[in-house]
């Protein structure tokens, strides 16, 4: 059977032809000038031929129907925009053929034409987050907005309860960042000018800006090799004004806090606890911020646990300094007008308190996952290029808000996986006794602090999110391989330094 269709004859757009041709195929491909149509109509018999009914459409109409349905069950149209730019591809290909003189010419893929894709696996994926929760959340927002308790209201005090119960601690403050967290909590503890404070060199500038800000002097140590303070350095940085020890729960888990307390303990030393990456993170069976005088977190966005917008809190079994951290934070009111002491103004507003209040709630099935999602990268890394993976104390239980690795490459390995659209990051590329902030102040620590300095050249943060898939880490992980196999020859030590 033969199917001619014929758009331009409205009443037989499809003739279906029973019955073989009668001509010989040599006679479609006349060379005299004559239509090879009407000897292709001529070759056929007519004796057995019937016409269906077939309804009249808009041929373009018909095409983009056929595509949107594809679109809709999931199907690859037969024709689309890259059949088309296929066809264009082969006529070009003629074209360059007959210019030519008809030598062959390689019709260029589709491939080859269109550049790839960006991958889009950021370092963190807040969007993702929000769209878990986006209802509880607009839910709970319009409950704050409805009975305008904006400020220090009913939202508020149940996250903070809800908080300090979670810490295994009595109270919970919470104000408006985490470096005013740092900041009151040291404040109120008594930490001022011409006093101490021994903290790590590796952390975020918020640490030791929160020190400085109380008049105080940072004291820095080295970090172990878990990026956690080094404990065997602190008892020789003690001084007659040494006031409080802070050690920073970094990358997601805690310090050694036995050595920590014991140190604190014998030198009768204030402990102050940076847990602004730690949040849900155990030592020992107890959470961060449970351990010293006081516990201090970020709830800056991209934390494990973050607001959608800036907000910290402290948390304490000291009810004497709870007390005074409430009244400051909001001008030193104990009650309206009444104002007990000096204070000023930090609050976590009722919005955040709302959206932090539902994140509690999953905040450590996201923390499992994370560990999961570590889980695969120490599996899928191993000896991979020169990767040094991370480790994790046996006491500890991390919630791995970063995945930090450490490469002599790091520079170019960054370049490369941020040109394909992975979001690889560095936390933190300046030591703090090399930044301009600290420039004259801290220039006797040069040469001292020999890890932190070196490190900070090499480490380098690979995407970690809860909502990161093992399909995405299976190709950040390809992508790695793929960076030191194609750069082998390029490599030399050190060039990141």
């Amino acid at each position: 059977m033969r199917v001619v269709f014929d758009d331009m004859d409205p009443a037989a757009r499809v003739k279906i032809f029973k019955t073989p041709t009668t001509a010989g195929q040599g006679d479609i491909h006349k060379t005299d000038g004559s239509s090879s149509a009407s000897h292709f109509h001529a070759s056929l018999a007519v004796g057995d031929t019937y016409f269906p009914s077939i309804k009249q459409s808009e041929p373009l109409k018909d095409q983009v129907t056929d595509f949107f349905r594809c679109a809709k069950a999931g199907k690859q149209p037969i024709s689309d925009a890259r059949f088309g730019a296929d066809v264009v591809y082969v006529l070009e290909a003629i074209q360059e053929s007959l210019k030519r003189g008809g030598v062959k010419v390689q019709v260029a893929s589709h491939e080859s034409l269109i550049p790839p894709a960006k991958l889009n696996i950021p370092l963190v994926d807040l969007k993702a987050n929000y769209r878990r929760i986006k209802g509880e959340v607009i839910e709970a927002m319009t409950d704050v907005m409805e009975n305008t308790a904006f400020v220090l209201g009913p939202h508020l005090k149940r996250f903070e309860d809800n908080y300090a119960k979670f810490c295994g601690t009595k109270y919970c403050m919470g104000v408006n960042s985490g470096t005013d967290a740092i900041f009151l909590a040291l404040k109120h503890l008594g930490v001022g000018p011409g006093d101490e404070v021994i903290t790590q060199a590796n952390t975020f500038v918020a640490t030791v800006a929160s020190i400085s800000n109380t008049g105080a002097t940072p004291i820095l140590v080295d970090h172990d090799e878990y990026y956690m303070m080094d404990v065997d350095q602190i008892e020789a940085k003690i001084t007659p004004k040494t006031k409080c020890i802070m050690p920073v729960h970094l990358y997601g888990q805690m310090a050694d806090m036995d050595k920590i307390l014991e140190i604190a303990k014998k030198h009768n030393l204030l402990v102050a606890e940076d847990a602004s990456q730690a949040h849900g993170a155990l030592y020992k069976g107890r959470r961060a911020g449970s351990f010293g005088d006081a516990g201090c977190f970020s709830f800056y966005p991209g934390k494990n646990m973050g607001a959608y917008g800036d907000g910290g809190a402290i948390v304490t079994n000291n009810e004497e300094l709870a007390t005074r951290i409430q009244w400051w934070r909001s001008w030193g009111c104990k009650v309206k007008y009444h104002h007990e002491i000096k204070g000023g103004n930090s609050r976590l507003d009722c919005i955040q308190a709302v959206v932090l209040d539902i994140k509690l709630k999953y905040i450590d099935s996201w923390n499992a996952r994370r560990r999961e999602i570590a889980d695969l990268y120490s599996q899928k890394l191993v000896g991979v290029g020169d990767f040094l993976l991370p480790k994790v104390r046996s006491e500890n239980v991390s919630v791995w808000h970063l995945y930090v690795v450490r490469t002599e490459y790091r520079d170019e390995i960054l370049k490369f996986l941020n040109g394909l659209g992975i979001g690889a990051g560095i936390h933190y590329p300046i030591p703090i006794h090399e930044l301009n902030a600290y420039k004259g102040e801290m220039d006797g620590w040069a040469g001292k602090l020999p890890r932190t300095s070196e490190f900070a050249k090499k480490i380098l943060s690979l995407p970690m999110f809860p909502e990161l898939t093992n399909e995405q880490v299976d190709i950040v992980v390809a992508k790695c391989k793929e960076f030191f196999a194609t750069h082998n020859g390029s490599l030399t030590n050190g060039s990141s330094s």
